[in-house]
């Protein structure tokens, strides 16, 4: 059984060229027609003097990526799913090319489909020297019906002169690491990974914008949030069943609509004291959180911004009770043997305050946790 890899080329050191590698007798052959002179050796050797990066795919063949500026999918073709289609839009006055992965190369301005003649798995990369191309919905798709798509990319890394469009990659069940090194990239796009549920990781170093519902139910996502991150609209983590742990970055003013719900393993989240609105069922379904602290900026706390959280206590630092929004205040309800403590110069206040005044009885000063 042979199995499509990229690599780096031998004869160019740093360039990525095509390779297949032999399960049954674990060599690794460098594509001319699928039939070559075994390179384990010279592939083995070359390992040292290409400039790589820390990206590297899991495999019997761990396959290191240059650090080029270059766009590279790992992508499994399937046997019967021979041919896959690209689905991005130019601009300016592009050129550059794709390389399928399996020796074939072609200029980016006049093709965007390509049938294989062997099943495996293809690094495929994108080197734009000129203009930009834009990653769009359903981007990678393997068709053999029209009315039929099957996708399996594993990995990306996104290079320089690209942007992303809305859905761009979502509903991709394989994909499992992203790395966007696009030097000017500040934006997710909405429901830009939504869906990919095998995503483990991503690597966002420039972003500034995460967009709604960039990452719905991206349930094997666990993830640290960039202090660069500025914005992140509703729903943007909603249904990432593996976070575990959430820092809010310094600087954030809203804590949007749905944005952690249904995090079910989410067990600590830190809101810096620059939020000032907690929106609607922000942390709802919440069911391992087992506290929650609202900064002394918060001045509004949507409805049922806790519904269904598994919280043991909750702890609100402002002097002044924050808005709760509608007769629903925190929760659906809001458990009964839950304390909640605020400043203990307030606790009066807080305890005939609208909405409030449901919960006086579980109000407690915060000197009785000295």
């Amino acid at each position: 059984m042979i199995e499509g890899y990229g690599a780096p080329d031998i004869n160019t050191p740093g360039n990525v060229g095509s390779f297949y590698r032999d399960l049954e007798t674990n060599t690794m052959y460098k594509c001319t027609d699928m039939i070559s002179e075994p390179v384990q050796k010279q592939f083995v050797s070359i390992r040292s003097h290409v400039p790589t990066t820390k990206y590297e795919w899991e495999g019997p063949t761990p396959i290191h990526f240059p650090d080029d500026g270059k766009t590279r999918f790992l992508m499994e073709i399937v046997e019967g799913l021979l041919e896959s289609v690209l689905t991005f839009t130019l601009s300016g006055d592009l050129a550059g090319t794709i390389d399928w992965g399996d020796g074939k190369i072609a200029s980016l301005a006049s093709i965007n489909r390509h049938t294989y003649r062997k099943a495996g798995e293809y690094v495929v990369t994108i080197n734009v020297t000129n203009g930009r191309i834009q990653i769009n919905q359903d981007f990678a798709k393997h068709h053999y019906t029209a009315d039929f798509g099957y996708s399996q990319v594993k990995r990306c890394v996104v290079g320089e002169q690209v942007t992303l469009g809305d859905r761009c990659f979502s509903n991709l069940p394989n994909l499992q690491t992203v790395a966007l090194k696009t030097s000017d990239l500040r934006a997710i796009p909405q429901y830009a990974f939504s869906e990919c549920k095998s995503l483990r990781s991503i690597e966002m170093p420039n972003i500034t914008t995460i967009y709604k519902y960039a990452f719905q139910n991206c349930s094997s996502l666990n993830i640290e949030i960039p202090n660069s991150i500025e914005y992140m609209g509703d729903s943007a983590f909603t249904g990432c069943a593996s976070i575990t742990n959430i820092e809010i970055p310094n600087g954030h003013m809203v804590i949007s609509n749905n944005l952690l719900s249904s995090c079910c393993s989410l067990k600590n989240v830190s809101i810096p004291e620059s939020v000032t609105t907690i929106q609607n069922m922000a942390l709802a379904g919440t069911y391992a959180l087992e506290s929650v602290t609202f900064p002394s900026t918060v001045t509004e706390i949507g409805e049922a911004a806790l519904y269904q959280s598994a919280v043991k206590a909750i702890y609100v630092k402002s002097s002044t009770p924050p808005t709760l929004k509608k007769h629903v205040g925190l929760g659906w309800p809001l458990p009964s043997g839950i304390p909640i403590y605020v400043p203990s110069i307030s606790v009066s206040e807080y305890q005939s305050a609208t909405g409030w005044s449901t919960y006086a009885n579980q109000i407690l000063p915060m000197s009785a946790l000295d």
